[in-house]
């Protein structure tokens, strides 16, 4: 069974660094970063950033990274980042800036109803499309091909995730949500 690897709603990046390349479509970077990413994030009234943030270069924290990888999971690229409050007076180094490699075209087309081609249809919404579970079956963690701004997981890496405690990280099941 796979999921869809999700953050709690929470405090989002205000400003997150500039890149050269897009690391949401699934390729390795041709020109990794040489110094660690700074992201700003809204400020916060007490507590730890949250464990995961999307964007144009997903900022994840590094027990979130560890927790991947004791699942097996090899298809990374980690690189140093830095998260910040806006005022610079706290920050946190315990996160990576990651880019998964690897986009699988997984969504039951048939079954969800889905017609035209990738065009016409957009980034799909999670809720309006089932899982080829065929298809995902030998991968642990990808970007889904019809809507690359997902990052699909497996039940190995949604058990690792859990047992290390990484807090905010949540795993949906595509489809409706259920009652």
């Amino acid at each position: 069974m796979h999921f869809i690897l999700d953050c709690e709603p929470g405090w989002p990046i205000r400003q997150g660094p500039d890149v050269d390349e897009p690391w949401t479509e699934g390729q390795k970077l041709m020109f990794p970063p040489d110094e660690p990413l700074r992201y700003t994030i809204e400020p916060q009234v007490e507590g730890e950033p949250a464990s995961m943030y999307e964007g144009l270069a997903p900022v994840w924290s590094e027990d979130l990274v560890a927790a991947l990888r004791e699942a097996g999971v090899h298809n990374l690229e980690s690189f140093p980042a830095i998260v910040q409050d806006p005022t610079g007076r706290r920050e946190w180094s315990r996160y990576r800036a990651v880019n998964v490699v690897g986009r699988v075209a997984a969504v039951d087309l048939k079954r969800s109803g889905l017609t035209g081609d990738e065009e016409e249809r957009g980034d799909l919404d999670p809720e309006n499309f089932v899982l080829d579970e065929r298809a995902a079956a030998p991968f642990r963690l990808f970007r889904l091909a019809e809507s690359p701004d997902l990052v699909i997981v497996d039940d190995q890496v949604r058990v690792a995730v859990e047992r290390r405690g990484v807090p905010g990280v949540r795993f949906r099941r595509p489809g409706p949500e259920e009652e």
